[in-house]
């Protein structure tokens, strides 16, 4: 099955959409929600047709205007509706969305049954796909939180390396759990033999360039770019402007270049960045949300 044929996007022209779909879960229908009944109880700001109140070239003047850059969450609701359209129109593999109200409820059912193992893939940077896995159950050291790990095995790692770089993954495993809704999810990522089922596969090398993230790791990284390449591994996008900021001048206004909220994990891994309450929601929507048939080949 390809993807493209079945995708469900949220897009542009149906943010106004006035009904909503109802779609079956088991024996019980549950009526799915609009965009703006996810947008608004996400705290983001819509107008009333479903319309984000700004657009990014519309924020980013406004940014670029304020003298602390940390000012820049003051319009992080509206910068809120950009990024979360933009993941929803990138997002492959989900067939529908539940009420944000409800969704972590929702998980912590189905995780009660077992063991749920989330694929999908986002077009990153909105050109080319990359896949999200991760496992998501019942936390066994915790009935009241749900457990999510991310398994990587790194080519290439030697033995100091991969205990150093396991440090790194348990702080941001702690940095995504910590900033949880009630702090209801604990996460888990951890660095793997190829035996031990991996979600994914990377190469590890000495230093601290930039590359995909499913491409290279590197030596160097800290915990905090670790926690937003993890994101994409969760299944979220990239939010500042690539093109801007691989070619901007260093001594360039950084919330000018970047073109997004500041105060968000995706958009920069500065110190006081964390991951936004729209991302937890995309990672637990997927868990009763994805296709019923698919393969490696549709994330890819």
């Amino acid at each position: 099955m390809r993807l493209s044929k079945h995708l469900l996007v949220w897009g542009p022209s149906i943010l106004g959409l006035a009904a909503s779909a109802v779609l079956v879960h088991g024996s019980e229908a549950l009526r799915k929600p609009t965009f703006i009944e996810m947008a608004r109880e996400l705290g983001i700001e819509v107008d009333n047709n479903g319309l984000c109140l700004e657009s990014r070239q519309s924020l980013t003047p406004q940014e670029a205007e304020l003298v602390d850059v940390k000012d820049a969450d003051l319009l992080g609701p509206k910068w809120g509706c950009v990024m979360f359209s933009q993941n929803l129109n990138r997002e492959r593999g989900v067939a529908g969305h539940d009420f944000p109200s409800q969704v972590l409820a929702l998980t912590r059912a189905k995780a009660a049954q077992g063991l749920v193992t989330v694929n999908g893939a986002i077009k990153y940077m909105g050109i080319k796909s990359g896949g999200f896995h991760y496992d998501v159950e019942k936390d066994p050291l915790n009935s009241k939180q749900v457990l999510i790990t991310v398994r990587i095995n790194f080519g290439g790692i030697y033995p100091d390396q991969k205990t150093d770089m396991q440090d790194k993954l348990d702080k941001a495993a702690q940095f995504w759990s910590d900033n949880s809704p009630e702090r209801a999810l604990r996460f888990s990522f951890k660095a793997v033999e190829d035996t031990e089922n991996p979600h994914f596969y990377v190469g590890f090398g000495r230093g601290k360039k930039r590359t995909p993230y499913y491409q290279t790791w590197w030596s160097d990284w800290d915990s905090d770019l670790i926690s937003h390449e993890i994101g994409h591994m969760l299944g979220l996008d990239d939010e500042y402007n690539q093109l801007r900021v691989t070619f901007s001048s260093r001594r360039a206004n950084p919330v000018y270049t970047s073109q997004c909220q500041f105060g968000s994990i995706m958009c920069t891994y500065a110190w006081w960045a964390k991951p936004q309450k729209y991302h937890y929601y995309l990672i637990l929507n997927r868990v009763n949300n994805q296709f019923a048939s698919q393969t490696d080949e549709d994330f890819e």
